[in-house]
């Protein structure tokens, strides 16, 4: 596996382009897709839906007192936050780390977001 994106990735790309960064990564021991990476946001969020798929119970998640802003300005409630382990990339080229998620139940297209 390359170690560093390359020229050679804008294949079939038109530039200049606005295209997301989904990625696969695992969460929990879970192979969990279609991962949007947002860096304009500042936190990481897991979707109730694929929360309740990885089998983990509700039990886990810590209370707390924050709420989202969806894009049409709608209060989305957190459930909850829980830490997660996550690893990324394909071995000798890996990534791990503790994510703070919070859980929020809201209709996405996505799994998870990455702040």
């Amino acid at each position: 596996m390359r170690s560093h994106f390359s020229d050679a990735d804008l294949d079939n790309l038109i530039l200049p382009h606005d295209d997301s960064l989904v990625i696969t990564m695992f969460v929990a021991n879970w192979e969990l897709k279609k991962i949007l990476v947002d860096n304009g946001s500042s936190i990481d969020i897991l979707y109730y839906h694929a929360f309740k798929q990885m089998l983990i119970g509700d039990d886990r998640l810590k209370p707390t007192n924050s709420n989202l802003f969806g894009f049409s300005g709608e209060i989305i409630k957190v459930e909850g936050q829980i830490e997660l382990p996550i690893l990324v990339g394909e071995p000798r080229h890996q990534a791990f780390a503790m994510i703070n998620f919070l859980v929020v139940r809201a209709t996405s297209a996505y799994n998870a977001i990455l702040g």
